[in-house]
Formats: structure tokens, C-alpha cells, sequence
């Protein structure tokens, strides 16, 4: 016998006699016990003991306790609940009968009307416990009791009272309330509060298995469960089993839909619809009559949301100016003096040390962008600060190196240096173990030296935040820093590895909230490289920046990497914009939340807003090419195409590799009839989509005559396959098809378009 089965028939001698253990699951182990004082016999259900570590015991009891006031044919009622020790257990009546998982063990498919009395009379209880405040929270086939023909369900108030007791602490145990087979998608990424319509959606997905034989949706993993019920349509019932009724099938599909108040806002309602056919269709897809109706502003957001595409290979910081303008710094790359192999572990220093410098309000640490490519320059100091627009200049060297008892060591020797004169007004040496407390103490030490120098004081929460302790895990720490280090190659190979390496990230410290902003990063810009990718892949990345987030609340990064997930996954812009409003009161220096919230700004045609937040990327880093090129868009949109014009030329000097300042030339000297420079800038756009390709004349010619507006059918849809083919996908053809005053074929376009879920639709005014 167990250590815990003599532990409990010891401590509960006087009430229970514990026979034997009879089953176990996930939360909890249950045996069955006879009642002493009522001579009846019951189910004791003992909580795993590391999960009652993690949870408060009298919060825990005292939920179970609201939950016994559950009076209901349909509900498994609740006896008792107690310590035992250090033991949690509640005591529920025992019940001869088989789960509802069992019988769909043994049959995988249930009669019609046996699914539908099952699910009625769960709905019934649900509809009982929701109108006295309750929400199950972990509604499954398990938790479904079949006794003499009727469902009773079991556990009601438990998954609560567990979640409500372990708040934080259950994470860190390694413990999830709910299961991914059956958890709606505002349960799966962790929303706060859930109501009964989450438990709406679990009862839907029992329905669906027990008229198919299988969930709504399946995976491999919790992970990627989760993204498929966050993004995925489920497959017809009909398809499956076609004697199901239509009616059945719609009710089904709406209690599934992804959003809560898509679904029946009751259990009650779900339930009358199977027996009555009362629903509504599941929402279709957008008209497209609605679309010819924004039409006229079309174009200019076209090219906008071309922008994305160049800012997610190489992220920056800025703000729009304010009146008091604080000391401009840049932290240089600190030069690796050690192994090339470690060049990782330079750049992850100089990263550090610019987010512990960017908590200090006192200091606007500017140019972060535009100061990576200095990165080995000869550039003298004057020329760099000049360039960055910057006041002070950061930089250092890192050595790492192995100790004779083998324990790795750094050495780190910042110097801050003031630009106007070229004078060093601070220096230090540390020295340091290969640990993350200890390197984390090092970078605080420097960031908290710097605010001195510049007579800059610390508010006690600043002070906390410079000081913060990521993560105590070396490995995982060292696998996060190879994960950026290879993230900022960008090609497919180097995303596959950088997912890899934060996952082995995450293994190492599940409470690492910079690995879990790291892996939304990839997982974002897989899903963005692909334009056209499928559901589960953006829900991925949601699931990981919410991680983050729910981690560590003030990280700017990840509450922009959700608002990035939020905008072009799930194409919800109130949702995007908060997270990025979030995100720029935490840094006020994050250009990347400024620039993505312009484009929420800009397809609300609030141009002058957008012209803002773009302006502020530029002054925040001047030699940026994106944050040029996005301001160059912009003003684009804006109608000032002379403006326009000369900051898509700089862009090209700053980064002559990109196609996009060259794209967006190619249609403004198109319109306006330059056709030798129209033609100049297709050559380069095209040269630089497909640089492994030949570009043919033909292939210019075609592009050019349909950015000119006076092209016949034939000719536009040639240069529409021309821009698809070069990896524009179904979006390139919009473009060309807008431009060259085709909107009918334009708007089929943009309708394959939204079909396919391509990436850049998010960015135009199409979804409301």
C-alpha cells in the first residue's frame, strides 16, 4: 500500500474507513471509504500532494464549501473536504455507473438520442451552477458520471477552488487547470475570468466527440491543441456522421465559436437549440459589397501594410518627442574578447543592459536599431553619436573564459563616453562567475552607474526593475541568448533553430518570461514569412506572447509581441492597440509599439495620428532604414508624395538590400507618368524579391504599365502573376490590380485574400 493511502486511513480513522484506491487522474487520487457516522459508502478524492503545496489550504476549503451548496439532479454533490495532514481531500458520494469517457472508450460513438439526453441534462446543470456564480472550468467525458440512464457531472467547484487557491504558485508547480482537449480559447491562453460560456464551449466539444468519436480538435501537444482551438475551424459533423440533424450540427458549431459572446450565453440556450433548431447561423464571411464601399481609401493603406514586412527583420526603439527632453544615450555592441562562440553572449549583455537602462524615465535610451549596425565600425565617436543623433554613447568589451576549476567567468569593462567632446566620464571593471545571478548583478551595477554619471536619480521602482533577477537557470539563460543570436538571421533555417532553442529554454525554467517572448517572436515571424500560413500558427505565438505577459506584466516586449499576435493573427485591433498602449507606458522608448499602433491608426484613416507615432520611429532612430522607410509610408498615405519620395530613396541608401522603398517608387512614378524612373524602381523591386532570379523585360514592362493606371485586363493580370510569383503571394496582385483601376479583379483578389488569411489584409479597413 502507499505512503498516502496509509497516511489518509490513519488521519481519517474516526470518520472514513478507507478501503482501497479505486482511481487517479491528473489533480487528484481517489478510494473508496465507508462513512462511519452515515454507514454509506463515498468517494475520498486526495489531491496530489505537489499541487497541495502549491495552493492556499483555507482559500481551497473555503471554495469547496460554496461549491457544496450545489443542490442538483445533475450535479455530483459535495459531502465533506479537510486536511488530512498535509493532505487536501473532499468527499463526494460514490456512484456505481461507468464516466462518460468510458463508454466512449469502449463504443467512440454514442446513439443520437443518447448524446443528446446526455448533453441536455448536462446543460442542465451547468444552467443551475452558472446562474449561482459557478463555472465548472474542467467539463470532460471524465467528469461526466452515466448512473441508471442519466449524466451526473462530477467535481463542480473543484477546478475553481484549485485555480482560485493556487493562483501563481500553481504555474510554477508545473500545474494547468482545465484540459487543452476541451478548453475554450479564452481558458486556453489564460484569461483571468472565464465565465459559463467557456464552460458552453467544453460541453460543445463533448457533444462533437461523442457524435464523431474524437474532439473537435487534436495535437500532439497542449501547446498546439490550444492554437488549433484558438484558430482552427472545426471539421463538419455531417461530413463524419451524416445522419446528424443540421440543426445539431449549427448549434454545435456556434457553442465552438472562438469568441464568447459568438456562442449561446447560457447552457440553457444550447440546450433548447438541440431539441428546438432555434440558433442562428454561424457567422459567414465578409460581403463583398461591403468592401466596395472602402474602396476609395483603398489605396494608400495597400502599401502600408507592406510596411510590416520590413519591420519584423529588424526590431528598433523610438518615441515621438516630448517637451522635456530627457539625456539621448545608445549602448553600442560591446565587443566579444573572448571565443567567437560566445559572440552570443556579447550581444545578449548589450540587449540587457539596454532594457535595464530603458526602466529609468530619466534617461531616453535612443537609436537602438540604427546603433547594431555600428557593430565593428571604424566610425569615430563623433561620427556615430552624430549619425544616431545621441548626447552619450555606451560601449564595452566582454571577455569569457574558463576558470582552472572549470567554472566559467566574464569580465566586463563598459566606459560611457559624452559625444560633443569625446570624453570618458565613466569606466569600471567586473568580474563575475558564468551565472545568471551574478551576470544579472552585473548589468544592474553598469545601468544604475550610467544614471549616476548623468546625475540622474532612481525612483525606488525604477530601482527594482534595473535590479530584476530573469532567471536563475544558467542553461536556460545561455539557450535564450542563442535563441536571439540566431533569430537575428531571419532566413527559414535560423527561425526553425531559435523556436528550438527557446523551447529548450522553456524546459529549463518554465518561468522564464523572456524565452516565452522569444519563441512568440519566432513563431510570429514563421507565420509572417509565410504570409499565407496556416490557423494554428499565429495561435501559437498568441499562446506564448500571453505566457510572457501573464510572467512579467511589465515587459514592453511582450506585451507588443501579443499585440502583435492579436492584430495580424486574429485581425482584432482593439485588442493589438491595447497591448501596444501597454507597451509604450512601460517603455516610452519602444518603437516598435509606436510604429504598429500607427498602422492600427492609419486603417482607422486617422492619419495625422499614425504621421505622429511614424515621426517619433525616425527621431528615435534616425539611420534606421525602417523606421525611415515606415515614415516614408505614411506620409505616402498621407498624400505628400514628394516628401514621400525622398525618404524611400534614403531608406534604399540605409539598406540598399530591401524591395520595399523600391515597390512603393515603382507606383508613385507610375501614377505620376515618370516611366523611366517607374521603370528603374520595378527593376530594383523585382531584382531584390527574387535575387537568385534573372529579371526578365517583359516582367518590368508588365509591372510598370499596370502601375501606370492605363493598362488593358491582359496586361494587369500578367503583372499581377508576376508580383505573386515573386512572393508577394495573394496580396501582390490587390495591389497591382488597385493601382491599374481594376476593382473588380482587385476585390477578388483581396477576397482570396482574406480566404487564405494572408498577413498584410490585417493592416486594411476591411473588418469592422
Amino acid at each position: 500500500m502507499s505512503e498516502i493511502f496509509e497516511r489518509l486511513r490513519s488521519e481519517l480513522s474516526d470518520r472514513y474507513a478507507v478501503a482501497r484506491e479505486i482511481g487517479s487522474g491528473g489533480m487528484a487520487t481517489v478510494y473508496l471509504a465507508e462513512d462511519l457516522k452515515h454507514q454509506r459508502e463515498v468517494a475520498v478524492k486526495v489531491l496530489r500532494p505537489e499541487l497541495a503545496s502549491s495552493i492556499g489550504k483555507d482559500r481551497f476549503l473555503l471554495e469547496i464549501k460554496i461549491a457544496s451548496q450545489l443542490q442538483h439532479p445533475h450535479i455530483l454533490p459535495l459531502y465533506d473536504s479537510g486536511t488530512a495532514g498535509d493532505l487536501l481531500y473532499y468527499v463526494m458520494p460514490f456512484v456505481e455507473g461507468e464516466t462518460l469517457a468510458d463508454r466512449l472508450a469502449r463504443e467512440v460513438q454514442l446513439p443520437l438520442a443518447d448524446a443528446l439526453r446526455v448533453t441536455s441534462e448536462v446543460a442542465g446543470a451547468l444552467g443551475y451552477a452558472h446562474a449561482r456564480g459557478l463555472v465548472h472550468r474542467d467539463i470532460k467525458p471524465a467528469n461526466i458520471m452515466l448512473t441508471a440512464g442519466h449524466a451526473v457531472v462530477t467535481d463542480f467547484g473543484i477546478a475553481r477552488a484549485i485555480e482560485v487557491a493556487g493562483g501563481k504558485q500553481l504555474t510554477s508547480a508545473g500545474m494547468a487547470v482545465g484540459t487543452p482537449a476541451y478548453m475554450s480559447p479564452e481558458q486556453g491562453t489564460g484569461a483571468e475570468a472565464v465565465d459559463g460560456r467557456s464552460d458552453v464551449y467544453a460541453l460543445g466539444c463533448v457533444l462533437y466527440e461523442m457524435l464523431t468519436g474524437e474532439p473537435p480538435f487534436t495535437a500532439p501537444t497542449a501547446t498546439a491543441l490550444i492554437a488549433r482551438h484558438l484558430s482552427e475551424a472545426p471539421r463538419s459533423i455531417r461530413t463524419v456522421r451524416d445522419t446528424v440533424p443540421e440543426h445539431v450540427e449549427t448549434a454545435i458549431l456556434r457553442a465552438l465559436s472562438k469568441l464568447p459572446a459568438d456562442r449561446f450565453q447560457t447552457a440553457g440556450g444550447f440546450g433548447e437549440a438541440l431539441r428546438t433548431g432555434a440558433t442562428r447561423p454561424v457567422a459567414a464571411r465578409l460581403a463583398p459589397n461591403r468592401w466596395v464601399r472602402r474602396a476609395t481609401f483603398l489605396v494608400p493603406l495597400l502599401l502600408l501594410v507592406v510596411a510590416l514586412a520590413l519591420w519584423l527583420p529588424a526590431r528598433f526603439g523610438g518615441r515621438p518627442g516630448v517637451a522635456a527632453e530627457p539625456a539621448r544615450i545608445t549602448v553600442l555592441s560591446f565587443e566579444n574578447l573572448g571565443s567567437p562562440d560566445d559572440e552570443y553572449f556579447a550581444d545578449g549583455l548589450t540587449e540587457e543592459i539596454t532594457s535595464r537602462l530603458a526602466k529609468i524615465r530619466g534617461l531616453r535610451v535612443t537609436s537602438r536599431r540604427g546603433a547594431k549596425s555600428y557593430k565593428g565600425s571604424d566610425a569615430s565617436l563623433l561620427e556615430i553619436g552624430t549619425a544616431l543623433q545621441v548626447d552619450y554613447v555606451l560601449d564595452g568589451t566582454v571577455r569569457t573564459a574558463t576558470s582552472t576549476d572549470g567554472v566559467g567567468q566574464v569580465r566586463v569593462t563598459p566606459q560611457l563616453m559624452h559625444v560633443s567632446d569625446d570624453t570618458q566620464l565613466w569606466t569600471n571593471v567586473y568580474n563575475a562567475s558564468l551565472t545568471p545571478g551574478e551576470v544579472f548583478d552585473v548589468q544592474a551595477q553598469i545601468a544604475e552607474a550610467v544614471a549616476r554619471a548623468l546625475d540622474v536619480t532612481l525612483l525606488e521602482p525604477e530601482r527594482r526593475a534595473v535590479q530584476a533577477v530573469r532567471t536563475e537557470d544558467a542553461e536556460a539563460y545561455q539557450l535564450y541568448w542563442q535563441g536571439r543570436h540566431v533569430l537575428e538571421r531571419r532566413d527559414a533555417q535560423s527561425l526553425n533553430q531559435a523556436r528550438r532553442l527557446f523551447e529548450q529554454a522553456i524546459v529549463q525554467d518554465s518561468m522564464y518570461a523572456e524565452a516565452y517572448a522569444g519563441l512568440a517572436d519566432a513563431l510570429s515571424l514563421q507565420a509572417f514569412y509565410q504570409l499565407e500560413p496556416e490557423p494554428a500558427a499565429w495561435a501559437e505565438a498568441e499562446t506564448a506572447a500571453r505566457r510572457s505577459v501573464a510572467l512579467d506584466p511589465e515587459s514592453a516586449a511582450a506585451h507588443t509581441a501579443l499585440g502583435l499576435t492579436l492584430t495580424y493573427g486574429r485581425w482584432d485591433w482593439d485588442g493589438g492597440l491595447a497591448a501596444y498602449d501597454r507597451a509604450i507606458a512601460l517603455d516610452p522608448d519602444y518603437a516598435v509599439a509606436w510604429f504598429l499602433s500607427a498602422e492600427i491608426f492609419m486603417a482607422r484613416r486617422q492619419t495625422e495620428d499614425a504621421l505622429t507615432r511614424a515621426r517619433g520611429a525616425v527621431d528615435s532612430d534616425p539611420q534606421s532604414a525602417v523606421a525611415v522607410y515606415l515614415l516614408g509610408v505614411t506620409t505616402q498615405a498621407a498624400g505628400r508624395t514628394d516628401e514621400a519620395i525622398r525618404l524611400f530613396g534614403r531608406t534604399a541608401e540605409l539598406q540598399p538590400t530591401l524591395f520595399q522603398p523600391h515597390w512603393n517608387l515603382l507606383f508613385l512614378h507610375g501614377q505620376a507618368g515618370r516611366v523611366d524612373e517607374a521603370r528603374v524602381a520595378a527593376r530594383n523591386a523585382l531584382a531584390r524579391m527574387t535575387p537568385d532570379t534573372p529579371i526578365r523585360d517583359e516582367d518590368v514592362e508588365v509591372v510598370v504599365r499596370a502601375a501606370r493606371g492605363s493598362a488593358p485586363a491582359d496586361v494587369v493580370s500578367r503583372a499581377g502573376q508576376v508580383v505573386y510569383g515573386a512572393g508577394m503571394k495573394s496580396f501582390g496582385p490587390v495591389v497591382v490590380f488597385t493601382y491599374a483601376g481594376q476593382v473588380d479583379s482587385a476585390f477578388a483578389w483581396l477576397d482570396a485574400a482574406v480566404d487564405r488569411r494572408n498577413t498584410w489584409i490585417a493592416g486594411l479597413d476591411l473588418l469592422d
